[in-house]
This record gives C-alpha cells, sequence and structure tokens, in this order.
C-alpha cells in the first residue's frame, strides 16, 4: 500500500484524512504532541513527535522513516497556527506571534520539502499544501461582531494567518519550477469556512457571503484531496484549486 507523509497529523484535518483515506493508503504522521491523537489509536498510524521548524529533528525523523523501508508517495503539508473562534490565546498583533506562525505555516512546508528532497525526486512524490480563502483576501472582521473570547475582548481575525499562507501559496509556485522537471507534481488547495461548531450568528453571516449559501462540510473538502491524491489529476500541476463554494469569485 502507498504510503503518505502527513504534517499536523493529529489536527482536524489531517486526523480526518487519515481516516477516510485509511483503506487507500498508510500514513506517516508528524506533530509536536507526544503522542498519537486518540481517535487514531484505533489505526495502524507510523506517527513520529516531530517540530517541522526544526531541520534536525526532521533529519532524524527521516532517518527513521528509512528504517522502516517505506517509499513515500505524496506529502500533504497541513500543519498549521490558526487563531479561530475560541482559541485559548489570540494576539491580535506581536511580532512574536507572527513569526511563529509564519515559522511553523511557512518555513515548516519548506523544510519538509527540502529534508525528504531525494524521496521527493526518487518516488515522484505528489505535494499538496494546504492554504486558506484568507491567503487571497483580508478577513471580514463583521462576521465575528458576537464572538467573545474568555479575555471578554471581541475576538478579531489577525494578520497572520492569512499573510502565511499566502506565503505558502507562493511555496507552491516556488517548487512547481524546481521540481517539475523530475516528475513531481506541486499543488495547492485553497480552503473556506468548514462548518463546524461555530456560533449561529457566525455562520448565517458567512453563508450570506457565499454564493452556494453554506460552509463547506467535511465530504467536500476530502474529496477534493480524493482528487489530487489520485491518478485522475496526473496533469494537475501548479494549481490552486479552491473550495470555497464561489467566496472569492464575490470580490
Amino acid at each position: 500500500m502507498e504510503t503518505i507523509l502527513i504534517t499536523g497529523g493529529n489536527g482536524a484535518m489531517a486526523s480526518r484524512i487519515i481516516r477516510h483515506f485509511k483503506s487507500q493508503f498508510k500514513f506517516i504522521s508528524l506533530d509536536v504532541h507526544e503522542k498519537v491523537s486518540g481517535n487514531l489509536l484505533d489505526l495502524e498510524v507510523l506517527y513520529y513527535k516531530c517540530d517541522i521548524c526544526d531541520l534536525n529533528d526532521l533529519i532524524r525523523v527521516k532517518k527513521e522513516i528509512k528504517k522502516n523501508k517505506v517509499k513515500i508517495v505524496s506529502i500533504i503539508n497541513s500543519a498549521a497556527l490558526d487563531f479561530v473562534p475560541g482559541s485559548t490565546e489570540c494576539d491580535y498583533y506581536s511580532s512574536e506571534t507572527a513569526m511563529r506562525v509564519i515559522n511553523v505555516n511557512v518555513v515548516g512546508a519548506m523544510n519538509v520539502i527540502e529534508i525528504f528532497r531525494s524521496d521527493i525526486l526518487e518516488n515522484k512524490v505528489n505535494i499538496i499544501n494546504v492554504s486558506s480563502i484568507y491567503s487571497k483576501i483580508p478577513p471580514d472582521q463583521s462576521i465575528y461582531k458576537d464572538i467573545i473570547m474568555k479575555t471578554g475582548e471581541q475576538f478579531r481575525k489577525p494578520i497572520y494567518y492569512g499573510l502565511s499562507k499566502a506565503a505558502l501559496n507562493y511555496v507552491t509556485k516556488f517548487y512547481v519550477n524546481e521540481l517539475s522537471c523530475y516528475g513531481v507534481r506541486v499543488n495547492t488547495l485553497i480552503l473556506g469556512g468548514i462548518e463546524a461548531n461555530q456560533p449561529d450568528s457566525f455562520k448565517e453571516r458567512y453563508n450570506a457571503k457565499i454564493p452556494l449559501g453554506r460552509m463547506a462540510n467535511w465530504d467536500d473538502i476530502l474529496n477534493a484531496f480524493r482528487f489530487l491524491l489520485s491518478n485522475d489529476s496526473s496533469y494537475v500541476n501548479g494549481v490552486e484549486l479552491t473550495i470555497d463554494g464561489g467566496l472569492l469569485c464575490s470580490y
């Protein structure tokens, strides 16, 4: 069975990807937490505690993977720091937080590609970078106006996340030029809001901006991954596949 390397492996998105595609792929999951997420314990996931911002840590993991004689065919860069309603911390602006977000969301993805470059070239690895509509447009702060943080302050979406994802879009473009001649494909998924446990007032305001009138569900997102991971996308390279219900078309 072919193997996918996925970063941010304990996150909500990565966990769903792993569970959804468990019958088609094996997974190597990287995350900063000590152990694999509890909701993945029943699956055979090769898990490594790893800080993707630390080159030495990635080199260590690569050596461990080599010992297991695993052939990686795809890499999904889904690790990300974001600040959403309900976040326990959310500095609207601090240079320290800005650098931390950029380090994980951008430099971390580059580190993975560079450390695993030899495997990428040898196996013609398919790379998917997970981005956001906020890489294209700034957040509309009015949709958050009813959301109060634990500090008592109104939630406002900071600049860091969108800034980092815009840079990640460039990472895709750069590596398309670097790696395509070796048969490597690099694509970006631009994702809009995914329905979860957001307050109804937020969902109403957000949905009013969407031509399709609703937020994405997980099937919408997983079907996009299915396409990019399959041979059906064998000639798709360097694209920004947007899953947003038409939101960006309204700007």
